[in-house]
Parts: C-alpha cells; sequence; structure tokens
C-alpha cells in the first residue's frame, strides 16, 4: 500500500501532459534567512517536457529587483534535467518571490524570506 501511494504522490507532483514544457521546483523553496545572507539550500528547477527530464536547457534565475544576487543567474540543465544556483537575500527584511524561466517553458516560483 505505501508503494501504491507513494506512486501516487510522484505522479501528482511531476507534470506529464503531451507536450507540456515546465520548470518544477527540485529544491530550495521556502527557506528563511537573515538579511544579506546566503540561503543555505541552493535553488534548483528540473526542465519537463512531457513528464520527462530534458538537458541543455538555459533557466535564468530573478528575484524580480528585490535586491538579492545569484551565484549564477543563468544556469543550464545537466543530464537529468537539473539547474540550480545559490542564493543570497537582499540586505532588508523580505519575502522575496524568485523565478526561474526559460524560453518555451512554463516558469517555477520559490518564495524566500529574509529576516
Amino acid at each position: 500500500m505505501k508503494i501504491a501511494a507513494l506512486f501516487l504522490v510522484l505522479a501528482l507532483a511531476i507534470p506529464t501532459v503531451a507536450g507540456s514544457k515546465v520548470l518544477v521546483v527540485c529544491g530550495g523553496d521556502n527557506q528563511t534567512g537573515h538579511a544579506g545572507s546566503q540561503l543555505p539550500v541552493r535553488l534548483c528547477v528540473m526542465a519537463l517536457d512531457s513528464g520527462k527530464p530534458v538537458p541543455g536547457v538555459s533557466v535564468s534565475f530573478t528575484d524580480n529587483g528585490a535586491g538579492g544576487s545569484f551565484s549564477v543567474p543563468v544556469a543550464i540543465t545537466d543530464s537529468k534535467g537539473k539547474a540550480s544556483t545559490s542564493y543570497t537575500l537582499p540586505g532588508r527584511a523580505a519575502t522575496v518571490f524568485i523565478e526561474a524561466v526559460a524560453a518555451g517553458y512554463a516558469p517555477a516560483r520559490f518564495r524566500e524570506t529574509a529576516k
């Protein structure tokens, strides 16, 4: 029963609509840190086309002018379809909404908090 439940959770978490190209968050969402500090977990997205990982996709990360910085603002997905970057929070308390975007893909969004 646990295996069936795990399969159901994974099946719901990964979009599989035919022809759908999406970026999905695979790590680093909903972190909290001190203003001006680097978040402990890298922001990670996976590029999927019809539910399958896509290598070689150029992914841009932006905080839309919130004042933070990325170690790598543009990352290329690896052989498993994953791209990641480190993020340093802005120097003031704020909730920051980060987007990962790639041409032809639905974006992924992160929510981070500087305190």
